[in-house]
């Protein structure tokens, strides 16, 4: 039967609490949906983003060869794997063919799209660690699919974004070369071995035939029973490399942290919950404590008001984890998506039960254990001393029995935050890290609020006086407050200073199209034909480059020191920033890449074809001008006149000016040079400016979620402080107050309090930036807040604190004089 009452008294009480208990759900709601969003995401991520080592380099060592002259592993090179392998030192390995510069279109289109990675493989031996798994066609091996040259598997991301389908044909090129080459997709895989979206796989006939016919071998995956000395042995062999024993230890460190932050964030939003409870659950029994001495005085012990306080506060914690896990669902779901773009991961959302349960759990428990924290101390409170109203109340208790009581109650909040990082150790540490974090930021801003109340005098202005008056009696509510919305500010100008960063790089590394708009890339043979279609399109504006392959490039009287064998003819050096010899002054005269250690006036060998050497001066150096130029191979850059002279051009590379329609003109040239790779040079800054702009996206989304934490907690604070000050305002309307007076009051104070919050977070933001300027000059000068991105934030700050304020007390203040003074008491 008591326990019955007790059901519904406890379901009687919050009902009626209305505003106080609607504030109190907004706070469990909110940590319990921070607490399971991230248990999801991180449980979705942990499959992507966290590999073992074997996965994330394909086997125990992943190679290449040292010298830059050989861009390709050789049939001789291969031997030396095949000698190892002989004496035990490895036991497999696999020769992939990798481009990172691979581009694809559709049939009787000019639309290129960028592929991550293109990988030309070994279908009955790739991969050698990790799993290629095909979702369409079902339960077949990769060597079914990618049976002859042409078949082409895709990753399912590619599928997804473009609508792509087994049996459809795909023209693929590699920008090195520019040659198409046809293909038609045989499967798509839903998971690849690393994890990584965004590629094509083909076999190696394919891949040699994207390179022209040439061998395209590039890398070497092995496997071997002591990876380290594997390597060893390989490095003084002339190949370079990485082996899983490197990489290990890295790997551990990056899923420990990448755990600890995403699930104590996690934790410090859930813990943002508890201290709205807190502060909730006093207010409520403080404005209880008449009830309280009654039940007292009829017979009931302090234990048995404990229990009925401990069955409201988890009603009200069952209902705000429900509804939390609900809202964590969707919140999860978003940020995935807004990871999953800023790379090419395979990130499958997934929705552990697990998380749901462990979330809804923690939240109950945590409503429970704030809760007790103004329970225990309002039941031990004797009769006689709430029916006289006397000073000592619910709220004010001696320090011994408060800090006692706080310890005891970190235990069990303690052991819940031990079961959700998977570590006791773990858990003290975000804990104490909390702690000192609201030590030192409680400390900090209530030092502020003390020297704004009390030392700033404003004479003439009583809304002012009176503002400062009542601040200086808000307390630990008000002070928490202020540290959820200036850590909800802070969030906000990081957010807006990488916005600011990323448009700015943008802006820098956007090509002039003003320059050209659509290059061409295509085999030196269809010069003509491409000339041909330039002029059927009316172009007229247009400069070439040239790309040929040498033997060797060697400096003079120096066998060991060499450059990448490839010369590189401009007709005018459109993607090129040099310094040296102005342009074409020096017919004979190359330019070397920007960081050759040669200065101008050296001189280099070029070791051609046929043996013939011939010695070039350097007059220069040069640097890519853009980080989407098409030109991503290196060797001397020379007049195109003098390439043609020394080697016959392997590519052809057309620069186009068009004031029109760069997309329309594309397509044009797409379906008239079909041996030709056309690029829109505005889609393709388009591939990497993308990342910046998701990353936008996720910086604000992220920055939102923290200041929500702030307003939240801000309007816990204004709804419970309408609680106690009901009795002030009836007092103030009393005495001729208007209802807009009584709010411009509270806007005063809490405007100021939220000045003091939001302009301490940007002073924080800016000696940030300041210390990381002084660590790194570089990004000194990037990470900047301006001053009118800085007044915006303050001004988003108060203003959404003012809303809040509305907000919360246009009810209370609506209510007439003689209804607030009867409710004294």
């Amino acid at each position: 039967m008591k326990a019955g009452f007790f059901l519904r008294t406890a379901l009687n009480h919050l009902r009626r609490g209305e505003q106080r208990v609607w504030a109190a759900l907004a706070c469990i709601t909110f940590g319990v949906m921070s607490l399971t969003a991230m248990m999801i995401v991180s449980q979705s991520l942990t499959h992507s983003l966290l590999m073992t080592p074997r996965e994330q380099i394909g086997g125990d060592v992943n190679v290449g060869r040292q010298s830059e002259s050989e861009n390709v592993i050789s049939p001789e090179a291969e031997a030396g794997l095949q000698a190892l392998q002989a004496e035990g030192v490895i036991e497999r390995y696999l020769l992939a063919a990798q481009a990172g510069t691979l581009l694809w279109h559709l049939p009787n289109t000019g639309e290129n799209h960028f592929a991550s990675r293109g990988l030309g493989i070994d279908p009955a031996a790739y991969p050698l660690a990790g799993r290629l798994v095909l979702a369409v066609p079902e339960n077949m091996g990769l060597p079914s699919v990618l049976a002859a040259a042409g078949d082409l598997v895709i990753s399912r991301d590619l599928a997804d974004t473009y609508g792509l389908a087994v049996d459809d044909t795909l023209v693929l090129a590699d920008l090195d070369v520019g040659r198409p080459v046809s293909g038609v997709v045989r499967g798509i895989a839903s998971d690849t071995p690393n994890h990584e979206g965004g590629r094509i796989y083909y076999t190696i006939a394919t891949a040699e035939a994207l390179a022209g016919g040439q061998r395209a071998v590039n890398v070497a995956v092995i496997n071997a029973p002591q990876p380290q000395a594997a390597l060893d042995r390989l490095l003084a062999l002339g190949w370079w490399g990485i082996s899983t024993e490197q990489i290990t230890a890295e790997i551990q460190a990056n899923e420990n942290l990448f755990t600890l932050l995403l699930k104590g964030a996690g934790m410090l939003g859930l813990m943002v919950g508890g201290i709205g409870i807190a502060n909730t659950m006093q207010v409520l029994l403080r404005r209880r404590q008449r009830e309280i001495a009654i039940w007292k005085t009829v017979g009931y012990t302090a234990g048995e008001l404990q229990a009925l306080f401990v069955l409201e506060a988890a009603l009200l914690g069952a209902a705000g984890s429900l509804l939390g896990t609900v809202l964590a669902v969707w919140v999860s779901r978003g940020l995935i998506t807004l990871i999953t773009r800023l790379g090419t991961s395979l990130v499958v959302w997934s929705l552990p039960p697990e998380a749901l349960v462990t979330g809804a759990l923690a939240g109950l428990a945590t409503t429970v254990i704030f809760a007790l924290w103004a329970i225990v101390r309002a039941a031990q409170v004797p009769p006689v001393l709430l029916l006289r109203d006397a000073a000592r109340t619910a709220g004010q208790q001696a320090w011994p029995q408060t800090v006692l009581l706080m310890g005891l109650l970190a235990v069990p909040f303690t052991a819940l935050t031990a079961v959700i990082m998977g570590s006791v150790g773990t858990a003290i540490g975000v804990l104490l890290f909390a702690l000192a974090g609201l030590v030192a930021l409680g400390g900090g801003l209530g030092g502020l609020a003390w020297v704004a109340t009390r030392l700033l005098r404003v004479p003439g202005l009583p809304l002012v006086r009176l503002a400062q008056s009542s601040l200086r009696r808000r307390g630990l509510g008000l002070v928490f407050a202020m540290i959820a919305l200036f850590t909800g500010v802070v969030a906000l100008a990081l957010g807006v200073v990488m916005t600011q960063d990323a448009q700015a790089a943008l802006e820098d590394r956007t090509p002039d199209f003003d320059s050209y708009e659509v290059a061409l890339v295509a085999p030196a043979a269809q010069e003509a034909a491409m000339r041909a279609a330039l002029a059927a399109e009316g172009v007229t504006a247009y400069s070439l480059g040239y790309s040929a392959g040498v033997a060797a490039i060697e400096v003079a009287g120096d066998s060991e020191s060499t450059l990448p064998p490839r010369l590189l003819g401009q007709e005018t050096p459109r993607d090129y920033a040099l310094n040296g010899a102005a342009w074409g002054s020096d017919p004979q005269g190359a330019y070397a890449p920007e960081g050759y250690a040669r200065e101008a006036g050296s001189e280099v060998e070029v070791v051609l074809a046929d043996g013939r050497r011939v010695t070039l001066p350097i007059v220069g150096h040069y640097q890519q001008q853009y980080w989407t130029s098409l030109r991503l191979e290196g060797g001397l850059l020379m007049p195109a006149a003098l390439s043609k002279q020394l080697a016959l051009p392997e590519t052809v590379l057309a620069y186009v000016d068009t004031p029109g329609d760069s997309a329309a003109l594309s397509a044009a040239l797409g379906l008239a040079v079909p041996s030709a790779t056309v690029v829109d040079m505005v889609a393709y800054a388009g591939r990497f400016t993308q990342n910046y702009r998701n990353l936008f996206l996720l910086a604000v989304t992220m920055a939102g979620l923290a200041l929500l934490a702030g307003v939240l907690l801000v309007a816990n604070s204004v709804s419970l402080a309408m609680l106690d000050r009901q009795y002030e305002i009836g007092v103030l309307k009393a005495v001729g107050y208007t209802r807009g007076q009584v709010l411009a009051t509270l806007a005063v104070e809490y405007g100021l309090m939220a000045s003091i919050a939001s302009g301490a977070a940007l002073v924080a933001v800016q000696v940030f930036l300041w210390v990381v300027g002084s660590m790194n000059p570089l990004a000194g000068q990037l990470l900047q807040l301006d001053l009118g991105a800085g007044l915006v934030i303050l001004a988003t700050g108060v203003g959404l604190t003012l809303l809040t304020v509305v907000g919360g007390t246009w009810r209370a203040t609506g209510v007439s004089a003689v209804v607030l003074l009867n409710e004294r008491g």
